[in-house]
C-alpha cells in the first residue's frame, strides 16, 4: 500500500474470490496487471483481463471479485 497527498495506491493478489468493500466518498481505479477476473454486480458479471482498467464510481460500495490475478487499486 503506497498513500501520498495526490491518491493512495493498494495491490489486491486475487487467488479465487474477494469481497471488494470501500467507505471512500471518491471513484476507485482497478488495474489489471496480471491474469483475468470477473466482477460480480447485481446480478451482472464484467470480466477483465491483463491491460484491462475499469473506473468504479463512487456510489458503488462493495462487490464480489472472482478470478486467478493481481489487480492495482488507485483512490484519492
Amino acid at each position: 500500500c503506497v498513500k501520498n497527498t495526490y491518491f493512495n495506491t493498494n495491490v489486491i493478489s486475487l487467488i479465487s474470490k474477494f469481497k471488494w468493500t470501500k467507505c471512500k466518498e471518491s471513484f476507485t481505479v482497478l488495474m489489471c496487471t496480471q491474469g483475468d477476473f470477473c466482477i460480480y454486480l447485481d446480478n451482472h458479471t464484467y470480466r477483465y483481463k491483463k491491460g484491462d482498467t475499469v473506473l468504479i464510481p463512487a456510489e458503488i460500495s462493495a462487490f464480489n471479485l472472482e478470478g486467478s490475478a493481481t489487480i492495482l487499486e488507485i483512490s484519492i
